[in-house]
């Protein structure tokens, strides 16, 4: 409950809406975001015990997940007090901080899986935790909403009113203010049943007034069924885990509600494992923190609330080193083409055939320089014939000429082909 500042007025349940985009709405038409009035009652606690020390540290729900936690952070940068410490507000689970608290007094295994139940206010969450990596969280946190210390108190309240018979009418408007007075002593009830057998509640109606007696055995009926989703939530988060009954090293209450008898009967008689508590069991996450905040390591700087990183695409692997080749083989040519000196050749000669054919029935011409070796050759070693020299029959003038041309050795410097 807080009470505002403004208005006067007080607003409850801001602290189950913590990262809800909707405001809350008060009587006076003002809208708040959950975080904000958390952290405005955060405020108020540390100007209460005399202002903010050197490290503070907040234990959150343990079934918050990561954009809760985050609205919080964010909300934190605006406090009057929070912002000024020294050093950077720490925001830890609530069960890390309870276990922590456990291990320290009066002690926990410092190995396994250990089973922490946190029998809340608004609800009661079931975590699993490895001792062995500072109990670090073994899948996600089961809240149980059927087992809560508010609806003990209603259901207590209930069982008075059903009492009365036609002694009162509590449906009566002039009985609210009576019935709100009348639910915070049953609460007080309930915390006193804690560590009596029976004890008396004040019932002031309008027109009756009467002291109602209640006995631990009247709440303990009360609860039991609520009680068993509990334990049935537990063997369903082991079952899902992949953690047998058995493999539980011990199973650890804390919260409220773990002050009643029945709560620790009931869940030893279930799970057969040792059963850790302390004789003040809503303190352990308070106590947790401070354990905790001992053996924290110095910051050397302050940093702001830290964002998830960014995605990044996986680096593609490596493309694997070509294999070696072989060398090619080296050719010695005279020319730099030989296919295409080869073809022009070819062409070279076809005409010169189809010239020396030709010249059998026309009388004899001179002939034409080769358009590819007659012009590059050396004029010593390449001479046509003479125009006189008669046409003795077919392609004579062209065999005499290439006879003629021919270099007089093979292995002289002039038998090279030229190269272009």
């Amino acid at each position: 409950m807080l009470t505002l500042a403004k208005s006067g007025g007080t607003i409850t349940g801001f602290v189950e809406r913590v990262g809800d985009r909707v405001p809350l709405v008060t009587a006076d038409g003002a809208s708040y975001l959950a975080e904000q009035l958390l952290v405005e009652a955060l405020d108020g606690m540390v100007e209460l015990g005399g202002g903010p020390s050197t490290d503070v540290a907040i234990a959150v729900p343990a079934h918050w997940n990561a954009a809760t936690t985050w609205a919080l952070r964010s909300a934190l940068a605006t406090s009057k007090t929070l912002a000024q410490t020294a050093r950077p507000v720490r925001v830890v689970s609530d069960a890390v901080a309870a276990l922590t608290a456990l291990q320290a007094n009066p002690g926990i295994a410092a190995d396994g899986v250990v089973a922490l139940l946190d029998f809340g206010g608004s609800g009661t969450s079931v975590t699993l935790a490895d001792a062995a990596a500072q109990f670090e969280p073994v899948g996600e946190t089961v809240r149980v909403a059927d087992f809560s210390g508010d609806l003990i108190d209603q259901a207590l309240l209930t069982h008075v009113l059903d009492n009365l018979g036609d002694n009162a009418d509590p449906a009566g408007t002039t009985a609210v203010e009576s019935l709100a007075k009348l639910r915070d002593e049953c609460r007080r009830a309930k915390e006193r049943l804690s560590a009596e057998t029976a004890t008396q509640l004040v019932l002031d109606l309008p027109g009756y007034r009467t002291d109602i007696r209640v006995t631990r055995d009247e709440l303990e009926e009360l609860i039991r069924r609520p009680l068993d989703g509990v334990t049935a939530a537990l063997d369903e988060l082991t079952e899902r885990n992949g953690i047998a009954p058995t493999g539980l090293t011990a199973v650890a209450i804390v919260g409220g509600g773990a002050s009643i008898p029945l709560v620790a009967q009931r869940i030893s008689e279930h799970t057969q494992l040792p059963l850790v508590t302390t004789p003040r069991p809503a303190l352990d996450a308070a106590v947790g923190q401070r354990c905790s905040r001992r053996s924290a390591p110095t910051p050397t700087h302050r940093p702001g609330p830290t964002r998830p990183p960014p995605w990044q695409p996986t680096p593609r692997p490596e493309p694997p080193p070509p294999p070696p080749t072989r060398p090619s083989p080296v050719r010695c040519t005279t020319s730099r083409n030989p296919t295409r000196a080869r073809r022009r050749f070819g062409r070279w000669r076809g005409r010169r055939r189809k010239a020396a054919t030709t010249s059998s029935r026309t009388p004899a011409k001179t002939p034409t320089s080769c358009p590819m070796l007659i012009r590059d050759l050396p004029s010593s070693t390449c001479r046509p014939p003479a125009a006189s020299t008669p046409n003795t029959g077919r392609g004579t003038a062209s065999r005499r000429w290439w006879s003629a041309s021919r270099p007089s050795s093979p292995l002289s410097p002039s038998a090279a082909w030229p190269t272009r």
